[in-house]
């Protein structure tokens, strides 16, 4: 079914209830390499909420990347096995409590169809909110729907790629 445009754009979906907890937080953490030398006491504090001296358990900002996992504006009707994942931003409003309710309120910002036989380019965000309504996290992806393009959206106004670093590299 190919996109229709004007229905992509109205998609919203406010209200989404996620919860976590410090389990969730310290699993997080240890799935990205926190915690790798038990002798460091910075990243000890992310995996482990207690020791001979206690610390508060703290968590890893990127954990607001998952705190809320399969938010979504709602159904799309992409081709799936031709779709992947584009771009991600993050921007950090207040810290993420150890464990929370949450909501997340997502939206459909833009859509660029690159036409028939090359793709669309979709782009969301989700705004995590505690349970007072403050933002915690407004996370921004794009989708890139390689068996979805030729619908007759717009094709011009799309992001400027990121320009490659000049840099050398932080680690080696």
């Amino acid at each position: 079914m190919p996109i229709n445009y004007e229905q992509l754009m109205a998609l919203k979906n406010l209200g989404q209830k996620y919860a976590y907890t410090d389990r969730d937080v310290m699993l997080y953490a240890y799935g990205i390499g926190m915690g790798n030398d038990p002798m460091d006491e910075k990243e000890l504090a992310f995996v482990n909420e207690a020791a001979a001296d206690p610390r508060p358990l703290r968590v890893v900002p990127t954990f607001a990347s998952v705190a809320a996992w399969g938010a979504g504006p709602g159904e799309m009707n992409l081709n799936r096995v031709m779709v992947v994942d584009g771009e991600r931003d993050i921007t950090f409003h207040k810290p993420l409590a150890t464990s929370a309710n949450i909501t997340a309120d997502s939206t459909v910002l833009a859509a660029w169809d690159k036409g028939k036989d090359k793709g669309a380019v979709i782009r969301h965000k989700t705004v995590l909110k505690n349970d007072k309504g403050e933002e915690l996290a407004t996370l921004v992806a794009s989708r890139f729907a390689r068996g979805d393009g030729g619908f007759g959206g717009p094709s011009e106004g799309q992001p400027e790629p990121h320009q490659v670093p000049t840099r050398a590299p932080d680690r080696s």
